[in-house]
């Protein structure tokens, strides 16, 4: 089988919008030959995405596990390595990083992957806890860490790239940055203003008027 077809087989055949287009040059580089060829014996990670044109386009990093690890030979042993503990879960991920699944991580790495891994479990587990009950400060807080950097961890809001409209129809629906990030910082961290007047028993807040003004100039 082509790349083409392997690729098509895993992510479906939607189409790339001019939007799409841009969005992937500006942060993919075309695939080389050799990559290429690799890809075809399901050695190395399919493309990240097929622009309109059928250019298949990769990380610009695309080798460098291949390197770290001392070899393509090497690369599958040396990756599902950081899952010792859930051999399954290794072999799972090194299946999603040769399918290309991963094109939505600024970096692409058993480290990143599981950090991102770790993060959605966290954060969805936080938003449904703030569905249930949204006076709950450790679930806020949790999923603030989950979205935003904290020290030396960083959160999805950094793991994630932007992605685009082609990434929710291969996807079905919303990507993970608008479901986990997004969706998220507009429900549970953008607070409304009040609707106005307010009134207390002894206090009316209400919209400043000009005509304000003097009463501030003793103040």
């Amino acid at each position: 089988m082509t790349v083409r077809d392997l690729y098509l087989g895993v992510h479906g055949d939607h189409p790339m919008t001019a939007v799409d287009d841009a969005y992937v040059r500006a942060g993919f580089v075309p695939a080389t030959d050799e990559q290429l060829a690799l890809m075809a014996e399901g050695r190395m990670p399919l493309p990240s995405y097929l622009l309109s044109d059928g250019t298949a386009m990769v990380p610009a990093d695309h080798d460098e596990l291949a390197r770290v690890a001392g070899g393509v030979e090497r690369l599958h042993d040396w990756f599902v390595a950081f899952w010792t503990e859930d051999a399954a879960a290794g072999e799972e991920a090194w299946e999603h990083y040769l399918s290309g699944r991963y094109a939505h991580l600024v970096e692409v790495s058993p480290v990143t992957i599981r950090r991102t891994s770790r993060a959605v479990g966290l954060a969805e587990r936080a938003v449904a806890r703030l569905r249930e009950e949204p006076r709950d400060h450790l679930a806020r807080g949790q999923l603030g860490e989950c979205i935003d950097r904290v020290p030396a961890v960083p959160g999805l809001d950094a793991l994630l790239r932007p992605m685009c409209p082609y990434d929710r129809a291969r996807h079905g629906g919303q990507t993970l940055r608008e479901r986990l990030v997004d969706a998220p910082r507009e429900e549970f961290f953008t607070f409304a203003r009040p609707s106005l007047p307010l009134r207390t028993e002894r206090l009316v807040l209400r919209a400043h008027r000009l005509e304000d003004a003097d009463a501030f100039v003793p103040a």
